[in-house]
């Protein structure tokens, strides 16, 4: 559960973004641009 929290918090922090609505992408690069907004947002909650 401790390794499966953050990802849940940044998919619905992405969810509420609502960035996937409009996106007509490749889902490979979705998911480079999933990985790197979970990136950014593991980083910023560990100050």
């Amino acid at each position: 559960a401790r390794l499966r929290a953050p990802g849940e918090r940044a998919f619905a922090q992405l969810k509420q973004w609502r960035i996937f609505r409009k996106t007509r992408c490749s889902t490979n690069r979705i998911g480079t641009i999933v990985q790197a907004i979970h990136t950014l947002l593991i980083r910023e909650n560990r100050g």
